[in-house]
């Protein structure tokens, strides 16, 4: 208030201001001012001591990084981009004087809106239930929402990748998007202003297309990369110039192979530009390896003509197996000399090319009884529960706990109902995640030979894949004589390389995922089987020396240490 007597004037009332900050967020915020309003100080009177009024205290609010103000019409304000950047939202009113009869004037009452605009080094983007919040959960310590439908996130979560060496990186999932996001369809533009302050983007995509409704259209894997890519160009043009990655998603789906295939093709992916393919969920598996103590030799014949009925096989047929092991007799040789022939009422034929169908249906058998199908321990994959694989008498139970467990009780009471014992000897137990006393009886081990493939509790394929290229060296050596003979044409050599060494080294490359280390042994060993291949009738060994002076050598070799010894070649030298 102003001191007409003396024409004094009053102080200004105080201004809110925002003010940015790097640890703060709007969670701190709220909780810390639960009231939601913001005040501040008033002006000083007028005084005979102070004939000038001081201005009121300044109220400062502090919000985190990155946040856009609005008023209560939605018009923005302005900005904090930085830390400690300052934004006027209300100005305080004017003190008392003469122009205004020496009464003070009101402040600026004002709603203002907060919205964050998240800022981070990765953000991923793609449309809804592609595996986004599921790779977050995987790469992070963050823990998103995960469910089946679309929509799950609604609000962005953001998660830190931590390295040894103290550096981290930031990654936001970001909701889902959908066709007509840039004209505001589907919360469309509340989405899309949190791309803006992403560092880089990475195109999280669904092997399998997408679609939101059984009234909206399909769209491929391609199509998908395509209206993602429009949407944010269409939103704000300098979107399209971010970098940006692809990763390709459910790699785990059936077909997921072959349309992985197709999706590179239609990209028309330049060689050396990666697309990464993964699947996102990542679980803890335990594994068990069942081993039939002498599995052939304790079928028994009148249960297994009972299994053969029970499983639906004619009787005819059935028959004519009855017929086949009617009456057999054996005889044991001993160091004593033989002993007499005697009937036997156990096991099948060795050699017989029946013996491993007729133990399939006495496995088959096996685990109906155990009710393996209804049962809740197993592994989702393509949305079916599957807790048993099985190949002759090879049979190997999985989960993702410990109810492995039960399950492996469930087929050691069906086994011994038909007369088969589990050798506990040579059961082998594989976990890739923490084993605790579950008591089960069987060797721990951390990789087994399963059908001719090393798989490991990690499932790191690059063991196996040395594996491979290691049986298949020696099978190039082996044929070395062969393929330095100068009477066997060169077509032939060829036909002997794919047909007996492009086989062992390529046993199980489906599953094989290649990364740069196993690329580089890939490479070595093409090198290495080249160099092999040559006969000295072919070509001469090439010598690390300059044809032209002082002219420099091209490494075309590998430049990982457990490459072949590196090749020279002169750049003008034709290949």
């Amino acid at each position: 208030m102003g001191y007409p007597r003396l024409g004094g004037e009053g102080g200004k009332g105080g201004d809110v201001w925002v003010v940015a900050h790097n640890r703060m967020t709007l969670k701190q915020l709220k909780d810390k001012y639960p009231q939601k309003r913001f005040v501040a100080g008033e002006g000083a009177n007028s005084r005979v001591s102070a004939l000038k009024g001081s201005k009121g205290k300044d109220c400062e609010i502090p919000v985190p990084v990155g946040v856009s103000v609005t008023d209560e019409n939605g018009k923005i304000i302005g900005e904090l981009n930085k830390e400690k950047d300052r934004l006027l939202v209300a100005e305080g009113g004017l003190g008392g004087k003469l122009l205004t009869n020496f009464l003070p004037l009101k402040g600026q009452k004002r709603v203002i809106h907060l919205d964050l605009k998240l800022i981070a080094d990765i953000g991923l983007v793609g449309f809804p239930n592609a595996g986004k919040s599921s790779l977050l959960s995987k790469i992070s310590h963050a823990k998103p929402a995960i469910a089946d439908y679309a929509f799950t996130t609604i609000k962005p979560e953001l998660g830190k990748i931590m390295y040894s060496d103290f550096k981290q990186i930031s990654v936001a999932d970001l909701p889902g998007l959908i066709e007509g996001a840039h004209m505001n369809k589907g919360m469309g533009h509340k989405f899309l202003k949190h791309i803006e302050r992403t560092k880089q983007l990475l195109f999280v995509v669904d092997i399998s297309g997408f679609q939101l409704s059984s009234q909206t259209h399909y769209r491929t894997a391609f199509e998908t990369i395509i209206l993602l890519s429009k949407e944010l160009e269409l939103y704000k043009e300098e979107l399209h110039t971010k970098p940006a990655l692809l990763a390709v998603n459910k790699m785990d789906l059936p077909d997921a192979q072959g349309k992985f295939h197709v999706l590179m093709n239609q990209l028309q992916n330049p060689k050396g530009k990666p697309v990464h393919s993964f699947s996102a969920s990542l679980m803890n598996i335990y594994f068990c390896f069942i081993d039939y103590a002498k599995t052939f030799d304790c079928v028994d014949h009148n249960k297994l003509w009972n299994i053969l009925k029970e499983m639906g096989i004619l009787d005819h047929l059935t028959c004519l197996l009855r017929n086949l092991y009617a009456g057999q007799e054996v005889t044991v040789r001993t160091g004593h000399g033989t002993t007499d022939w005697f009937q036997i009422g156990k096991g099948v034929r060795q050699g017989c090319i029946l013996s491993p169908c007729l133990f399939n249906f006495y496995a088959e058998y096996i685990m109906r009884n155990a009710e393996l199908e209804e049962a809740q321990g197993g592994i989702k994959i393509a949305r079916r529960n599957i807790n048993n694989l099985r190949y002759a008498d090879d049979t190997t139970l999985m989960a993702e706990s410990e109810e492995l467990k039960s399950l492996l009780m469930k087929v050691k009471e069906g086994s011994e109902k038909v007369g088969l014992k589990l050798s506990i000897q040579k059961t082998k137990i594989m976990a890739s995640g923490p084993v605790t006393s579950w008591q089960i009886d069987g060797e721990i081990v951390s990789d087994f030979i399963f059908l001719g493939s090393k798989i490991t509790a990690d499932g790191d394929c690059s063991h196996e894949l040395k594996r491979c290229l290691f049986f298949g060296s020696k099978v190039m050596t082996n044929l070395d004589s062969i393929l330095k003979s100068r009477d066997i044409t060169l077509p032939t050599k060829v036909r002997l390389v794919k047909s007996m060494v492009f086989p062992v080294v390529m046993y199980g490359c489906e599953s094989w995922t290649i990364k740069k280390a196993e690329r580089g042994r890939i490479d070595a060993s093409e090198l290495w089987c080249e160099k092999t291949f040559e006969s000295p009738l072919d070509c001469k060994e090439i010598q690390p020396v300059h044809p032209k002076g002082d002219q420099s050598w091209v490494f075309i070799g590998r430049t990982d240490v457990e490459a072949e010894t590196p090749i020279l070649w002169p750049p003008d030298a034709k290949s």
